[in-house]
Protein backbone atom coordinates (compact mmCIF):
# COMPACT_ATOMS: atom_id res chain seq x y z
CA UNK A 1 0.00 0.00 0.00
CA UNK A 2 2.87 2.35 0.71
CA UNK A 3 3.95 2.20 -2.94
CA UNK A 4 0.46 3.28 -4.01
CA UNK A 5 0.47 6.16 -1.52
CA UNK A 6 3.88 7.31 -2.79
CA UNK A 7 2.71 7.09 -6.41
CA UNK A 8 -0.34 9.23 -5.64
CA UNK A 9 1.75 11.75 -3.71
CA UNK A 10 4.08 12.18 -6.71
CA UNK A 11 1.18 13.07 -9.04
CA UNK A 12 1.09 16.89 -9.41
CA UNK A 13 -2.71 16.82 -9.96
CA UNK A 14 -3.44 15.00 -6.69
CA UNK A 15 -3.24 16.61 -3.26
CA UNK A 16 -3.39 15.29 0.25
CA UNK A 17 -6.06 16.61 2.57
CA UNK A 18 -4.80 18.01 5.88
CA UNK A 19 -1.42 16.36 5.33
CA UNK A 20 -2.93 12.88 5.55
CA UNK A 21 -1.12 10.01 3.89
CA UNK A 22 -4.32 8.20 2.95
CA UNK A 23 -6.82 10.97 2.13
CA UNK A 24 -6.42 12.47 -1.36
CA UNK A 25 -8.14 15.17 -3.40
CA UNK A 26 -8.37 14.35 -7.10
CA UNK A 27 -8.61 17.00 -9.84
CA UNK A 28 -11.87 18.95 -10.04
CA UNK A 29 -14.26 17.91 -12.81
CA UNK A 30 -17.13 20.18 -13.92
CA UNK A 31 -17.63 21.71 -10.50
CA UNK A 32 -17.22 18.46 -8.57
CA UNK A 33 -14.38 17.54 -6.28
CA UNK A 34 -13.52 13.93 -5.49
CA UNK A 35 -11.95 12.81 -2.24
CA UNK A 36 -10.34 9.39 -2.11
CA UNK A 37 -9.82 7.72 1.27
CA UNK A 38 -7.70 4.58 1.30
CA UNK A 39 -7.50 2.18 4.22
CA UNK A 40 -4.08 0.72 5.06
CA UNK A 41 -4.98 -2.91 4.32
CA UNK A 42 -7.34 -4.94 2.15
CA UNK A 43 -10.52 -3.79 3.84
CA UNK A 44 -11.81 -0.87 1.78
CA UNK A 45 -11.51 2.47 0.04
CA UNK A 46 -13.99 5.31 -0.23
CA UNK A 47 -14.86 8.08 -2.64
CA UNK A 48 -16.75 11.21 -1.70
CA UNK A 49 -17.87 13.59 -4.43
CA UNK A 50 -18.80 17.12 -3.44
CA UNK A 51 -20.25 20.14 -5.16
CA UNK A 52 -17.12 22.28 -5.37
CA UNK A 53 -19.01 25.53 -4.80
CA UNK A 54 -21.28 24.55 -1.90
CA UNK A 55 -19.11 21.83 -0.36
CA UNK A 56 -22.20 19.61 -0.15
CA UNK A 57 -21.61 15.87 -0.50
CA UNK A 58 -23.60 14.79 -3.55
CA UNK A 59 -22.39 11.20 -3.76
CA UNK A 60 -20.29 8.74 -1.80
CA UNK A 61 -19.42 5.12 -2.30
CA UNK A 62 -17.01 2.50 -1.03
CA UNK A 63 -15.45 -0.72 -2.19
CA UNK A 64 -14.49 -3.48 0.22
CA UNK A 65 -12.73 -6.75 -0.39
CA UNK A 66 -12.19 -8.75 2.78
CA UNK A 67 -14.43 -11.53 4.03
CA UNK A 68 -16.36 -12.58 0.94
CA UNK A 69 -14.39 -15.75 0.31
CA UNK A 70 -11.08 -17.34 1.23
CA UNK A 71 -8.95 -15.25 -1.13
CA UNK A 72 -5.62 -14.50 0.59
CA UNK A 73 -5.29 -10.95 1.87
CA UNK A 74 -2.21 -10.21 -0.26
CA UNK A 75 -4.25 -10.95 -3.42
CA UNK A 76 -7.04 -8.72 -2.16
CA UNK A 77 -4.57 -5.91 -1.58
CA UNK A 78 -3.24 -6.33 -5.14
CA UNK A 79 -6.81 -6.14 -6.48
CA UNK A 80 -7.52 -3.08 -4.35
CA UNK A 81 -4.39 -1.30 -5.61
CA UNK A 82 -5.30 -2.13 -9.21
CA UNK A 83 -8.87 -0.89 -8.74
CA UNK A 84 -7.71 2.37 -7.16
CA UNK A 85 -5.20 3.02 -9.94
CA UNK A 86 -7.91 2.40 -12.54
CA UNK A 87 -10.35 4.71 -10.76
CA UNK A 88 -7.78 7.53 -10.43
CA UNK A 89 -6.75 7.14 -14.06
CA UNK A 90 -10.38 7.15 -15.20
CA UNK A 91 -11.28 10.18 -13.05
CA UNK A 92 -8.35 12.15 -14.44
CA UNK A 93 -9.24 11.18 -18.03
CA UNK A 94 -12.97 11.97 -17.98
CA UNK A 95 -14.24 14.80 -20.11
CA UNK A 96 -17.66 15.01 -18.44
CA UNK A 97 -19.33 13.81 -15.26
CA UNK A 98 -22.99 13.69 -14.38
CA UNK A 99 -25.00 12.87 -11.29
CA UNK A 100 -28.02 10.67 -11.96
CA UNK A 101 -30.96 10.44 -9.55
CA UNK A 102 -33.42 7.61 -10.14
CA UNK A 103 -36.56 6.60 -8.35
CA UNK A 104 -36.77 2.92 -7.48
CA UNK A 105 -39.20 0.72 -5.60
CA UNK A 106 -42.38 2.35 -6.90
CA UNK A 107 -40.85 5.82 -6.64
CA UNK A 108 -40.50 5.61 -2.86
CA UNK A 109 -36.72 5.41 -2.76
CA UNK A 110 -34.33 7.63 -4.69
CA UNK A 111 -30.88 6.41 -5.58
CA UNK A 112 -27.95 8.41 -6.92
CA UNK A 113 -24.94 7.42 -8.93
CA UNK A 114 -22.26 9.12 -10.98
CA UNK A 115 -21.48 8.54 -14.61
CA UNK A 116 -18.12 9.36 -16.17
CA UNK A 117 -17.68 10.10 -19.86
CA UNK A 118 -14.58 8.21 -20.96
CA UNK A 119 -13.68 8.49 -24.63
CA UNK A 120 -17.23 9.37 -25.59
CA UNK A 121 -18.85 6.55 -23.60
CA UNK A 122 -20.81 7.07 -20.39
CA UNK A 123 -19.71 4.64 -17.70
CA UNK A 124 -21.46 4.20 -14.37
CA UNK A 125 -19.22 4.77 -11.39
Amino acid sequence: MQELFQELLKDPEIFTIDGSVNLFLLPEKEGYSCELSIGPDALEWYTTIKNKHSGQVVYSNWVDYLGYDDTPENQLIEQKVSDIKTFVSDWKAVTQVRLITKSVFFGVIKTKYFELNLNGHWTRF
